[in-house]
């Protein structure tokens, strides 16, 4: 495994082989979040609840939603994710 861990997607601990633009996406989302938050969006591998604030921005929700979904297939392409209202 390579990267730092916080920003490694949860397929990438299964051992299973997994999409390298979704894991590419979720370390996107991840830093998006640092970015806005100031701190990470998941602590110790609990990937299963991702908590925003009450007052998160609709566009800003839906974009990390997507990308910080656990499921791979569930996340955003680079197209797609250049679509969304938060980047226009």
């Amino acid at each position: 495994m390579t990267g730092t861990e916080a920003f490694l997607p949860p397929e990438s601990f299964t051992g299973e082989p997994f999409c390298p633009m979704a894991q590419d996406i979720w370390a996107f989302g991840t830093t998006l979040y640092c970015f806005v938050y100031g701190t990470l969006p998941f602590k110790d591998r609990q990937f299963n609840n991702l908590v925003l604030p009450d007052d998160c921005d609709e566009n800003l929700k839906t974009v990390l939603l997507r990308c910080l979904s656990i499921n791979p297939a569930e996340r955003p392409t680079v197209g797609e994710l250049s679509a969304f209202a938060y980047f226009n």
